[in-house]
């Protein structure tokens, strides 16, 4: 959860600093699919109340990682904190040995990286689905993902690529709501009390005030366009 957790920040912290930059485009959406999907699988592995289930889930995580692993390099040796080296075959029986004992199946939960970053993004976006295709689509290098940050110039009789504001402030959005949704999780599981004056809730209330009031008004000059939609 925590090294979800950190990536899902690493990714925000890029797209806040890149997203200020001249000229960054594509990339954004990438910076913002990356964050949720880490966000996403630490959501995933804490969102449960049964100490059991977030068990079973993160040996199921780890059972996926091995097999992944052990497809492409079954001889590669794990390195541990006790000096022990182990393949990722024989961690992976480990780890659906412990699954068995908790359910009586070896069968892992499953993983699916875009149903646990849709899941994660209900949680604050209507439209999750299509926001979250869209980002993938831009990732991707799909015509249509990619056509919104293009424009032609009559004129010059050339194309133009740039950040249309209104994706840019979704990507910020989505990449904001995903970081304090999964922020307050995380407080919540360690048993940190963050109050109203604390200043990390202070700069959150001002940024998405200040998100809000930005996207407010881009729905007005867009006729209330669907987020993610050129």
């Amino acid at each position: 959860m925590l090294f979800a957790t950190l990536a899902g920040l690493d990714h925000s912290r890029l797209l806040m600093s890149s997203i200020r930059q001249e000229g960054t485009t594509f990339a954004l959406a990438t910076l913002t699919r990356g964050a949720i999907e880490a966000y996403a699988r630490a959501w995933w592995l804490i969102e449960d109340e049964s100490n059991e289930e977030v068990l079973v889930r993160w040996l199921s995580a780890i059972a996926k990682e091995l097999q992944s692993l052990e497809r492409f390099a079954p001889n590669a040796p794990l390195k541990e904190l006790r000096g022990r080296d182990s393949s990722p075959g024989d961690e992976r029986e480990k780890a659906l040995n412990d699954i068995e004992r908790l359910t009586g199946s070896r069968r892992p939960r499953d993983i699916g990286y875009a149903s646990l970053a849709t899941a994660l993004q209900s949680n604050f976006d209507s439209r999750a689905r299509m926001n979250y295709s869209h980002l993938s689509g831009v990732a991707h290098g799909e015509s249509l993902g990619i056509n919104g940050f293009i424009g032609v110039d009559d004129v010059a009789h050339t194309y133009d690529i740039a950040l249309p504001e209104r994706w840019g402030m979704a990507f910020v959005s989505q990449a904001f709501s995903a970081t304090a949704f999964t922020a307050r999780k995380v407080l919540v599981l360690v048993g940190q009390d963050v109050g109203e004056t604390h200043p990390c809730v202070i700069a959150h209330d001002e940024a998405s005030t200040a998100i809000a009031t930005i996207m407010a008004r881009q729905r007005v000059a867009h006729g209330n366009a669907p987020r993610g939609q050129g």
